[in-house]
């Protein structure tokens, strides 16, 4: 049997040139609280911000973040995400081209191609379905009789996708060693050095000095 090589993808700002969770965010209060929208997006970006400041955990931000979503019906975001999908792929840009060049070139390899990202399956499973790709480990949120109760049942930023990658490749006896990892950010790290064949995508000076100190392949999008 020959072994099965698979390209793991980063998606916000790697496949994509947008921060999915926020531009979703968006939509979901405009759709929601039409009046004060605006208001309470920014409210809610600049609470990020003063957390980020702070030096808060990413996965403590991240978990305040999907709490924004306590109550709703999960199926009714998935119907936003299509929407939201729709509406922001029709901007020129929203894809990273160089990278989906490279993901079409897996694909059209046999290659199994995984998105991983700390976004959530309602804004990644129309950019999965998009790009052909079956795979995505991502932030799962807790739901009780299809309603969001505002707590993570999976995480997968940082340290959480390299554990999420490491259990997707042990159910694989065959796969190839020299897999590939595809990210744009340092808090990526964890899960490219753990594949054979990391590609950095241009954006993160950090990750581009490991990159470079390291000889990785770098994907150049300015």
């Amino acid at each position: 049997m020959l072994s099965q090589t698979i390209a793991f993808f980063d998606v916000d700002e790697t496949i994509i040139q947008d921060k999915s969770m926020f531009s979703f965010l968006f939509e979901f209060y405009k759709l929601n609280f039409e009046d004060d929208h605006l208001e309470r997006y920014t409210s809610k970006i600049e609470e990020v911000k003063t957390l980020f400041q702070k030096g808060v955990k990413r996965d403590v931000i991240n978990e305040l973040y999907y709490q924004s979503y306590a109550g709703e019906d999960y199926f009714n975001l998935f119907e936003l995400g299509k929407y939201w999908f729709e509406k922001m792929s029709r901007n020129e840009g929203f894809f990273i081209k160089p990278v989906i060049e490279a993901l079409n070139q897996h694909l059209e390899k046999g290659h199994k191609v995984v998105l991983v990202s700390g976004s959530f399956r309602p804004c990644l499973e129309p950019i999965a379905n998009y790009l052909g790709v079956d795979d995505i480990l991502c932030t799962e949120l807790e739901t009780l009789d299809g309603k969001v109760t505002g707590q993570l049942k999976l995480r997968s930023i940082g340290q959480y996708k390299k554990d999420r990658v490491k259990k997707f490749l042990s159910q694989f006896e065959d796969y190839d060693l020299a897999s590939y990892a595809y990210g744009d950010h340092i808090s990526d790290l964890d899960f490219m050095e753990i594949c054979q064949n990391p590609v950095a995508v241009e954006g993160c000076d950090s990750l581009m000095k490991v990159a470079r100190k390291k000889h990785w392949k770098v994907i150049e999008v300015h």
